[in-house]
């Protein structure tokens, strides 16, 4: 939310959002972008999952996802001449369950990243790590699905 309520410079958003685009495979059919859109964000959470970087890149994950979000309304907004701000598209996409599946895997591999750092002060990591591939797979088959959705928004 702090991210998409971030000012852009009209230039650098161009930029950004090119590159956004530029990076989903949009002429490859909905399931390459479904693909793509999973890669990124399985990615995404397995680096969250990491015990004590896991929260730090979530935050700034989440901060330049919220940025990013910001250099999109600049650019629609001066495409249609329709005016849009960054928090105007951030509360737009918390109504989809798109948002609400990613969050909760982001939420829950972070977590795991906490309990695993606990863990190794604990004595206990041994028994983490067999929940940690539990919630692993959990956010597979949650972040695959969320893929999938957010793929017909493209196509």
């Amino acid at each position: 939310m702090i991210g998409a309520g971030q000012p852009v410079p009209t230039s650098q958003a161009s930029g950004l959002v090119n590159s956004l685009n530029a990076s989903i495979p949009y002429s490859s059919g909905k399931e390459a972008i479904a693909l793509s859109i999973f890669r990124n964000n399985y990615y995404l959470a397995l680096l969250m999952d990491i015990p004590l970087a896991g929260p730090v890149m979530a935050t700034y994950v989440s901060f330049n996802t919220g940025y990013m979000m910001s250099a999109q309304a600049i650019v629609y907004s001066n495409q249609t001449k329709i005016a849009f701000t960054g928090m105007d598209r951030f509360l737009s996409l918390m109504v989809l369950p798109i948002f609400w599946l990613e969050f909760v895997c982001y939420t829950a591999a972070v977590l795991e990243s906490l309990y695993l750092l606990v863990s190794l002060f604990t004595r206990r990591f041994t028994k983490e790590v067999f929940t940690a591939i539990i919630v692993i797979i959990g956010i597979t088959i949650v972040l695959f699905i969320s893929a999938q959705l957010e793929a017909f928004l493209y196509v």
